[in-house]
């Protein structure tokens, strides 16, 4: 989330607390007032409360956004989305070693690739393509000449079939390096208590590095000891011609009894994800899938990462 994004989440969440409040609220655009009344009737007609407090204006390892004070008090975390958006998050390329799901000496996705020569490998298809309209010849073997010729290849492929070639080769090999690297992630030691906490951290939304690294000098019983009792979570999913919907995520029903799940990640074969499974009563419940992906260009070519969707949450949440 950047700093603008981060100041408008704050604006409505700030709003939202006065609105429960009964105080005026700030000077708002007619759209933004209208989610911020929308948003606190939901809160009213589902909770009970005498009053609210925000407290949600940092990341770190402050929990909640709105505490609702009563004889029972109640931790709202409010995560505002885009309608139809299946992504829980995109996370780093890395963010399976950096937070120590795997055992110290597991090679990140970005060493795995340097070690095997990928970018060199990409480099060299990119240059076979011989309609660049210009001398490439100077051109450094780094990732942005990478990006550059990436992003002319991909245009010339929609009318070149030299071009969507190449194009398609370069993708078969990051699909390859996708599978390759899977399968030695399979073969590794993944630490349990550390693949729990990580789970928990990605459902409360702590998916920034930022605030996943205000979290990692703490261990899964210091961690679960910041949450605070009876924590949810609103999705407000944006819609820009209808109101916002809303969904809640009952996640401590969860929380409370993590650590006496089994867990585990699973690598199916011949597919670019991996899953986190939960064992409940007899049954495994994937929970969270890991797509590896490249989100600018096409594949192979600009910004590796991990796209975080939702499994069967529902069935660890009841």
């Amino acid at each position: 989330m950047g700093k603008a994004e981060r100041e408008y989440v704050e604006l409505l969440e700030r709003n939202t607390d006065k609105y429960l409040n009964s105080i005026g609220l700030d000077v708002l655009s007619e759209h933004d007032e209208r989610r911020v009344t929308n948003l606190g009737e939901f809160i009213k007609l589902n909770y009970q409360f005498r009053k609210s407090c925000h407290i949600g204006n940092t990341y770190g390892t402050s929990i909640g956004d709105i505490k609702l004070i009563d004889d029972s008090d109640k931790y709202l975390e409010l995560k505002f989305l885009k309608s139809g958006s299946g992504t829980r998050a995109n996370i780093s390329q890395d963010a399976l070693t950096k937070n120590l799901l795997f055992s110290s000496d597991v090679k990140s996705w970005n060493k795995y690739r340097v070690e095997n020569n990928f970018q060199i490998e990409v480099l060299s298809i990119l240059k076979i393509y011989r309609n660049y309209k210009k001398d490439i010849s100077q051109l450094k073997n780094n990732n942005s000449t990478i990006s550059k010729l990436g992003a002319i290849l991909k245009k010339e492929a929609e009318t070149d079939q030299d071009a969507k070639k190449l194009k398609e080769e370069i993708e078969a090999l990051a699909r390859i390096d996708k599978l390759r690297y899977i399968k030695y992630l399979s073969q590794q030691n993944y630490i349990k208590d550390n693949v729990k906490k990580f789970t928990i951290l990605l459902l409360m939304g702590r998916h920034t590095e930022e605030s996943l690294n205000e979290f990692k000098d703490l261990n899964l019983k210091q961690t679960l000891e910041l949450i605070p009792d009876n924590y949810e979570i609103v999705y407000i999913y944006k819609n820009k011609i209808k109101k916002d919907t809303y969904k809640i995520e009952k996640i401590f029903n969860f929380i409370n009894r993590v650590e006496d799940y089994d867990v585990r990640i699973s690598c199916p074969i011949e597919q670019s994800n991996l899953t986190i499974d939960f064992k409940k009563g007899d049954h495994w419940y994937k929970t969270l899938r890991f797509a590896f992906h490249w989100k600018n260009k096409f594949q192979g070519i600009e910004t590796p990462c991990l796209n975080v969707f939702d499994e069967n949450l529902e069935q660890l949440f009841t």
